[in-house]
């Protein structure tokens, strides 16, 4: 049987989609789920003021704070995606939402934190969302459910085993173009892989938070970059960076870094009309395929 499982936290719903036989098992897995999302919004919220993340904005400009073993890791992970991207994707931001990374003094062997002046804050966005997800596929995986789709808000993906139908989970790509949630430019059939979808600009937004971190101002056209990688956390990153790269500049970092089994696609007009061209791999050969929606 197949049961849909939702529930509010950081911001967005979480829904998990989750195959098996035992519904009293499910309907455990799935409490279980919410808890670790909820735990993750205490760790990483910046408007919790129980959050640790809160507590880091409002006292690292002044002194050395110390960090949990947990958010330490998070944070040394994204400084690792910051310098994979070369500062396009970064969770450090100033009072201009530049990208701040330099900003950061993470002192391991103490396991503090500092900013090296005012005005700097941290930021997880997605990336929070994707690091949630991981984290509640460990707990799917210790549960014994081998066929699972979880997702934050619909922009973050993760799928577990052959779904349902044995044949992958089949999700849609939104159409950032139209203002009809249902409208998509396509299908993709996940795997064990998870998906993000970034773009300029949210509804009913007119300045978008996505920043090109060459010029330091705002994207100002319409586009979107999915994602595929072996983690939610990776996927948040690179369609996060790529987006703010753009196309062009997408296309030759991807190329140059031989991402692997990683892959990014733009979601943008060709000839007046939404569609998806993807910039590395081929995710006809391996485990994704784009259908006419």
């Amino acid at each position: 049987m197949l049961i849909r499982y939702s529930c509010l936290a950081m911001g967005t719903q979480f829904e998990a989609f989750l195959f098996g036989q035992d519904r009293s098992h499910l309907e455990s897995v799935a409490n279980a789920l919410w808890e670790k999302a909820r735990s993750i919004e205490k760790l990483l919220s910046r408007f919790d003021p129980a959050s640790e993340v809160y507590r880091i904005n409002r006292q690292a400009s002044e002194e050395p704070v110390r960090i949990s073993l947990e958010l330490s890791s998070v944070l040394r992970t994204c400084c690792g995606y910051c310098e994979l991207t070369q500062g396009s994707f970064d969770v450090a931001r100033d009072t201009a939402n530049r990208g701040a990374n330099r900003h950061l003094n993470l002192d391991s062997t103490k396991r503090t934190i500092q900013f090296s002046r005012r005005g700097i804050t941290l930021d997880f966005g997605g990336f929070g969302k994707g690091f949630a997800l991981d984290r509640m596929a460990e707990i799917l995986t210790d549960s014994g459910i081998t066929s699972a789709l979880i997702h934050a808000g619909t922009s973050s993906i993760l799928a577990i085993g052959p779904g349902p139908r044995e044949n992958g989970w089949p999700v849609a790509i939104g159409n950032p173009y139209s203002s009809d949630k249902q409208s998509s430019v396509g299908n993709i059939t996940l795997s064990n892989r998870a998906l993000s979808c970034s773009g300029v600009f949210r509804p009913g937004q007119e300045i978008s938070d996505v920043v090109d971190r060459t010029t330091g101002q705002p994207l100002e056209i319409q586009s979107q970059c999915v994602a595929l990688a072996s983690s939610a956390a990776e996927a948040e990153a690179l369609s996060t960076a790529c987006l703010a790269m753009g196309y062009a500049r997408a296309s030759v970092w991807a190329v140059e870094r031989a991402l692997g089994q990683c892959q990014i696609g733009f979601v943008e007009r060709f000839d007046g009309t939404p569609g998806l061209r993807w910039i590395s791999g081929n995710p006809a050969q391996s485990f994704a395929l784009l259908e006419a929606p």
